[in-house]
């Protein structure tokens, strides 16, 4: 990770798993890809990217934002704070670890949700799958779509261009 000759760098490290989730929560297609990379400060991360932002043109115009970072301070509680927003015509939903999902429909009161399916190994999925024939919960063709839109996203980065998905 600290040299770029061996490192494929923040976006599609970290940035594909954010990408999934943005997909399978919004349930829109990605269109095209604008992002920013660098390296601030901290010189023990070497050479790689401590700071992006990626912004998503989506199939209805939409629009998907995302950024990440290695500046999170050692003094903080957690490793990462991640956080989703997704915004539309009829509300808001949020999740940040430290509150949970809020949902705000229009013309509604903020709602906290509390009661939240069980988590489910995507490894036992796999294996059940595989072994017992059962539907992948998590298709091949979306981890081949999900590497698609992050390397076009690290592509922009790397030449300060939209790029088209």
């Amino acid at each position: 990770m600290l040299r770029r000759s061996s490192f494929g760098g923040t976006i599609p490290y970290i940035g594909i798993h954010m990408v999934d989730l943005m997909r399978w929560i919004g349930g829109r297609e990605f269109v095209e890809a604008v992002s920013l990379q660098a390296h601030i400060g901290f010189p023990e991360h070497g050479q790689m990217e401590n700071t992006t932002g990626s912004l998503f043109g989506l199939d209805n115009s939409g629009i998907a934002v995302l950024h990440m970072d290695y500046l999170r301070p050692q003094s903080a509680a957690t490793h990462g704070d991640d956080r989703l927003r997704l915004a539309g015509t009829s509300g808001v939903v949020e999740y940040q670890e430290s509150t949970g999902v809020t949902v705000i429909g229009a013309g509604q009161k903020p709602r906290i949700i509390t009661e939240l399916p069980k988590d489910r190994s995507l490894f036992l999925d796999f294996l059940d799958s595989i072994y017992n024939g059962k539907p992948a919960g998590l298709p091949l063709s979306d981890i081949y779509r999900v590497n698609e839109i992050v390397l076009a996203a690290r592509e922009s980065a790397e030449r300060r261009a939209f790029v088209k998905l």
